[in-house]
Order: C-alpha cells, then sequence, then structure tokens
C-alpha cells in the first residue's frame, strides 16, 4: 500500500529549520499527492499541529530554541496532538536521547531519499496501534540527495 492509498491527500507537517531541505521536501511530497505545510522552528510546529492536526509530522531533531525532543514532549502532552505520529530525521540518529528515540514513531538518517521517506510516511500511516510504540523503527539512509 502507498502512502496516498492510505488516506485522501494527507497533511504532513514537516519542521525543518534549513529553509532550502524544507522546500525541497515539501516540494516533492506535494508532487506526491500529500498536502504539506511546514514550520521553521518548533514553536511554529506546535501551534501549526495545534490547529492542523496533521496526519504525520516529519520533524528535523537539531532546531534552535527548541530542540526535536522538547517539540516531542511538548506535543505528547496536548490533547489534541498527542497521538499524531512523527518521524524524526537526523544526521545522527545514533545520538538522540531514548526519551526522543521512543517519542518518535520513526527515526530516518540524513540525506534523505524520496522513495525511502515515501515508503517511512505509508507505515505509520498504515500503522494500525492509534498509540507510540514502545520503539521507534529505524531506517539508514545513506543516498545523498540530488542537489538538482
Amino acid at each position: 500500500m502507498t502512502a496516498r492509498e492510505c488516506l485522501t491527500r494527507p497533511l504532513l507537517l514537516v519542521v525543518e529549520d534549513d529553509a532550502w531541505l524544507q522546500r525541497i521536501t515539501r516540494e516533492l511530497l506535494d508532487d506526491e499527492g500529500f498536502e504539506v505545510v511546514s514550520a521553521t522552528s518548533g514553536e511554529a510546529g506546535l501551534k501549526i499541529a495545534e490547529r492542523r492536526q496533521p496526519s504525520v509530522i516529519l520533524l528535523d531533531i537539531g532546531l534552535p530554541h527548541m530542540d526535536g525532543t522538547q517539540f516531542m514532549r511538548h506535543i505528547r502532552s496536548l490533547d489534541v496532538a498527542r497521538d499524531i505520529p512523527i518521524i524524526v530525521i537526523s544526521a545522527r540518529p545514533e545520538a538522540l536521547s531514548t526519551d526522543a528515540s521512543t517519542l518518535a514513531r520513526l527515526v530516518l538518517r540524513k540525506p534523505v531519499d524520496l522513495d525511502e521517506l515515501l515508503r517511512g510516511i505509508a507505515t505509520v500511516l498504515s500503522d494500525s496501534s492509534d498509540t507510540q510504540t514502545d520503539s521507534p523503527r529505524s531506517l539508514d539512509w545513506n543516498v545523498a540527495r540530488s542537489e538538482s
């Protein structure tokens, strides 16, 4: 099952402070049929998540001010957003704290390959569990992003 088959135009929230990565991710996922909103900070991401309740959050862990772990702790405390699956995207997933790893549904390694990202999104969208898993799945991203 593809991510597009799971829901009709699921809403994805991309929380990424790197403007280039955010734009490319947003454009690629939009081209794949998703509705995509984005935020450049954890604070802005929380506001969007509360208001829009996305199907999935794609989260950079190394955000300024409120980092990804703080973002996840805060969002898990919100009634309207606590069950939104979060995919953490990190250049160094092995450096994530145990707390951060358990708050995420899936942990992916940067740089991200579009096909692998789509499989990850499909996995969390089709996950029949409405609660956090005891330990996240982890995918290793070794494909470099294209500069096109």
